[in-house]
């Protein structure tokens, strides 16, 4: 899975992702791995 988002919309796609991480199946640990990461 891969994300990319311009700096400035990251913080809000975060805010969703952490908002509903049951809707996207993923566990929030590795959202953040993967926006960590990039």
């Amino acid at each position: 899975m891969v994300i990319r988002v311009p700096d400035r919309g990251r913080v809000a796609l975060w805010d969703e992702l952490t908002a509903k991480p049951g809707d996207l199946g993923l566990p929030a640990g590795q959202v953040t791995i993967t926006l960590n990461g990039r």
